[in-house]
């Protein structure tokens, strides 16, 4: 008797199912409002969420590519005749297997999407995470590599393609963040910080802004404090204002480059609800931020 191999293991009812993808639709309709007929599109459907998946078992560690963890439902009602589409997506987080060559064919072409999807909203960036911790040093330089290939694709569309540092990622600290901006081409990809977890990280945020001021696409913009950090994060994340982050020094870096981009206030947490966390942060936006503009 002879053992059948591994690949000929009748297939489970989960892996037969086909692949889930995004599924996107777009409708146009008419209303009546107020004695004022409006025209606008809804755009609706599914986004497939996507996480790395390692091996088990004696192979553990290595790269099985990304699966799908969830799939995401929405709506969006835009108005057709509004030429200056304020309140609108400007990016979203995008992540993949970029330290995997054997996955980037197919990471580029959901960067594609992601980017073919964004355009419908008039948006021009895209955030890009790294992949989660583990993979060594060669990793990182294939990573970044890819990121180039990225940024290139990106300018090509339209858009710029920026780097998000992120804790528990492969761009986490100061030295990564150099790394990362020393193996990538200033002319194909940008940086897009997230002020939090470069200050949770040991950095000092106003002068890692300074030193990649030319390259910054965008940044959250969100407050912390490092007693009492876990690998739980989120509880060291605080309203703009109440952390140690010094803003007003970040702002005139801003200032000193003119910069008129995006800067995104992120609440990881809202310890009273959203609305009070955003409140309290647009009033300090207000009382801290504005003056040094003006």
């Amino acid at each position: 008797m002879t053992n059948k191999p591994d690949d000929d293991k009748p297939q489970t009812a989960e892996e037969r199912q086909p692949a889930p993808r995004d599924q996107i639709i777009e409708a146009q309709h008419r209303a009546v409002i107020g004695g004022q007929e409006i025209s606008y599109t809804i755009t609706t459907g599914t986004l497939v969420l996507k996480e790395e998946s390692e091996k088990t078992g004696d192979k553990a560690g290595e790269s099985e590519g990304e699966k799908p963890k969830a799939s995401v439902f929405f709506v969006a009602y835009t108005r057709n005749d509004v030429e200056d589409k304020a309140l609108r997506p400007i990016t979203v987080s995008f992540n993949g297997a970029a330290h995997d060559p054997g996955q980037h064919a197919a990471v580029l072409a959901r960067a594609q999407e992601a980017m073919q999807f964004l355009r419908r909203f008039g948006a021009k960036h895209l955030v890009v995470f790294s992949p989660r911790r583990g993979p060594g040093p060669e990793a990182f330089a294939t990573m970044c590599r890819f990121y180039n290939r990225l940024g290139e694709a990106a300018l090509e569309m339209g858009f710029r393609a920026g780097l998000h540092n992120h804790l528990g990622q492969m761009v986490q600290d100061p030295a990564e963040i150099d790394r990362s901006m020393d193996l990538t081409d200033p002319r194909l990809f940008y940086f897009s910080p997230d002020t939090a977890h470069v200050h949770l990280a040991g950095g000092d945020v106003p002068a890692i802004l300074n030193k990649y001021k030319d390259r910054l696409m965008l940044a959250d913009y969100k407050d912390a404090k490092r007693a009492g950090l876990s690998a739980s994060f989120i509880n060291s994340i605080y309203d703009l204002g109440d952390g140690e982050i010094d803003f007003p020094a970040c702002h005139r870096v801003l200032k000193s480059i003119a910069f008129k981009g995006w800067l995104c206030v992120d609440l990881d947490i809202a310890r009273n609800g959203p609305r009070a966390s955003y409140e309290r942060c647009g009033a300090y936006v207000v009382r801290a931020l504005e003056p040094i503009y003006a």
